[in-house]
């Protein structure tokens, strides 16, 4: 029996050990994902320009010889910059509460973001009636961005983008990219990404906002999403729409 029972308490305490190591790498991965984390985005917030996640500012189209923005055709705009979320849904209907007399078209500097935000803004672009645009560079009130900022308009941004009554094209070189939604778990060593499930049907947020497209334009706008679905999350990588392309996807009404 006294060798049962020592075989069971080896067996109990290597499991316990196996316990406490297991939970003290999950604790120490956590801690050090959250300050890291911390850490990064102070580091990126403090190296990045300051600009408010809505803006009044111009939407410029570059000359021929891309340098000449003293001279280059820009358009008054609302501005929607960086992350799309909740925060940006809540700034921007803030700001057409407080602004009466603003602008009817809205331009993006965005690198994607939070999908339920993305469905609130575009939903209420629509509502308000409001055109959506890209352009070559964002003037600002203050601010000289004309020669460092080039627009760009990527993963979930580009399907608010599609729920503008009319999208314009401002210039050209601006960046609309695309891929799959998914998630990322971040780790200190490593990030690990994976598509989201659920974008095999209509029950989604892009197919609900390109639902509500003209019907003229809407088969387009689903092949577009048809697109984006076709690369990973996981891969890491965005797939550029190229500017010739743009006319087979219908993403703009007219172009400046």
């Amino acid at each position: 029996m006294s060798g049962y029972f020592s075989k069971k308490f080896k067996f109990v305490n290597v499991f316990f050990m196996v316990a406490v190591v297991l939970a003290v790498i999950f604790i120490s991965g956590t801690l050090c994902t959250y300050y890291y984390q911390k850490i990064y985005t102070s580091k990126i917030a403090n190296d990045e320009l300051q600009l408010e996640k809505v803006f009044l500012g111009e939407a410029c189209a570059l000359k021929d010889d891309g340098k000449d923005i003293d001279n280059a055709t820009c358009k008054a705009a609302i501005i929607l910059a960086g992350s799309i979320g909740e925060g940006m849904f809540e700034a921007f209907e803030n700001f057409l509460l407080e602004n009466k007399e603003h602008p009817n078209l809205v331009c993006f500097m965005s690198n994607g973001g939070e999908l339920n935000g993305a469905e609130k803004i575009a939903n209420k672009i629509r509502g308000e009636g409001l055109d959506t645009c890209m352009s070559d560079r964002i003037k600002v009130t203050g601010k000289d961005l004309s020669s460092k900022i080039a627009s760009n308009c990527e993963s979930a941004c580009p399907f608010v983008l599609l729920a503008g009554s009319n999208r314009v094209a401002i210039g050209s070189d601006f960046k609309i990219t695309v891929h799959h939604p998914g998630s990322t778990t971040s780790f200190c060593i490593c990030d690990i990404k994976f598509n989201k499930d659920g974008f095999t049907d209509s029950e989604n947020v892009y197919t609900r906002i390109i639902q509500a497209s003209a019907e003229d334009v809407r088969d387009s706008h689903m092949d577009f999403y048809r697109r984006a679905m076709s690369t990973p999350f996981y891969e890491d990588s965005l797939d550029l729409i190229k500017y010739e392309e743009f006319k087979k996807y219908k993403l703009f009404t007219s172009y400046l």
